[in-house]
C-alpha cells in the first residue's frame, strides 16, 4: 500500500501475470475497514447458524417422516397378517362345517320297505313298489 492508500499486487490471469491496483474511497480508513470486516464476519456467522438450524430441522423432519413410514408399514403388515389369519380360520371353519354336514347326511337313516309307512306311501298303496329297488 502506498502513501495515497492504493494497494498494488500482482496475480496470474491465465498465462499472463497482471498488476492490480485497488484504491479505497476517500472516507474509508482503518477503523471503517475493521468495522466492515467485523460486520461481515457477524453476518457470516449468523447465516451459518441459520443454515445449521435449517439443516437440523430438515433432518428432524426426515427422521419423523421415516419413523411414520415405518410405523405405517408395520401397521399395514399387521393388518394383512390379521386378514390372512382370519381367512385361514374361516376356511377351517367352513371345512369343519362341510365335514359335519357330510357326517350328518351319512348318519341319516335310509328308508327301506320295512321302514316306510304303508298307509301313507303312494308307492306302497299302488303296488308299484316292485319296480323300485328300495333296499
Amino acid at each position: 500500500m502506498d502513501d495515497t492508500g492504493t494497494l498494488t499486487f500482482f496475480a496470474a490471469d491465465g498465462d499472463a501475470v497482471k498488476r492490480y491496483r485497488v484504491t479505497a474511497t476517500p472516507d474509508t480508513d482503518i477503523a471503517t475497514m475493521i468495522a466492515d470486516t467485523s460486520a461481515a464476519q457477524a453476518k457470516a456467522l449468523a447465516d451459518a447458524e441459520a443454515q445449521k438450524k435449517a439443516a437440523e430441522e430438515a433432518a428432524a423432519k426426515a427422521k419423523a417422516d421415516k419413523e411414520a413410514a415405518t410405523a405405517k408399514a408395520k401397521a399395514d403388515y399387521a393388518a394383512a397378517m390379521a386378514a390372512k389369519t382370519q381367512a385361514r380360520q374361516d376356511a377351517i371353519a367352513a371345512k369343519k362345517k362341510a365335514a359335519a354336514d357330510a357326517a350328518a347326511a351319512k348318519a341319516k337313516p335310509v328308508e327301506t320297505r320295512s321302514t316306510r309307512n304303508r298307509a301313507t306311501d303312494p308307492l306302497q298303496k299302488s303296488g308299484r313298489h316292485a319296480n323300485y329297488n328300495l333296499d
